[in-house]
């Protein structure tokens, strides 16, 4: 698929919305720029990864949790 865009004179490109919700991007989604090595043309990547804080939270504590002096090490 080939699409077209133009930047601003602020140096800003709009994603057509058909990009945007296969990608599943949002308003505020960071994105990676990888330069080919003729540094010609360029790889535009969604940043998806999570930092700590946004992951905190997402596991359920087991109801069981052992105590470390229950385990036995072998």
């Amino acid at each position: 698929m080939n699409i077209t865009t133009t930047m601003t004179s602020k140096g800003q490109i709009t994603l057509p919305v058909h990009i945007r919700k296969a990608v599943k991007l949002k308003t505020g989604d960071k994105f990676y720029f990888t330069l080919n090595q003729n540094e010609d043309s360029f790889v535009i990547i969604p940043n998806k990864l999570k930092t700590l804080d946004q992951l905190q939270g997402i596991f359920k504590k087991p109801a069981n949790t052992p105590e470390i002096e229950d385990l036995s090490w072998v």
